[in-house]
């Protein structure tokens, strides 16, 4: 597993904003994973209180093992999963409990 500590960005009052990835050590994995919505409130906090900022929606991307655990943001379905895809090109999608955002998670065929 890679853990990238990289993956915080600072705010201009030098908090952290987010939470570390962790990615496959071999990308080319055939992994399934979990797209979820992640609610996120006014201030850019998630209910965990973490602070990822405001923007497009975001969504947790893990899989059942925990050796996939990353957050990606995104307008709809399909630019969400063009990143996951771009990351994990072999990867198939199982729907979190609380996708619904704009759209459903659904794998296009």
């Amino acid at each position: 597993m890679n853990y990238s500590n990289n993956a915080f960005a600072v705010t201009a009052y030098g908090a952290p904003m987010g939470r570390p990835s962790i990615h496959l050590d071999e990308p080319n994995a055939a992994v399934v994973l979990t797209v979820s919505h992640v609610e996120v409130d006014d201030g850019g906090y998630d209910a965990n209180g973490t602070y990822f900022g405001l923007g497009k929606p975001l969504f947790w991307v893990t899989d059942e093992e925990g050796t996939v655990d990353f957050m990606v943001r995104g307008w709809d379905q399909e630019e969400v999963l063009e990143t996951v895809r771009r990351l994990y090109p072999n990867a198939t999608f199982q729907h979190g409990q609380d996708i619904e955002c704009e759209s459903t998670m659904e794998e296009e065929e």
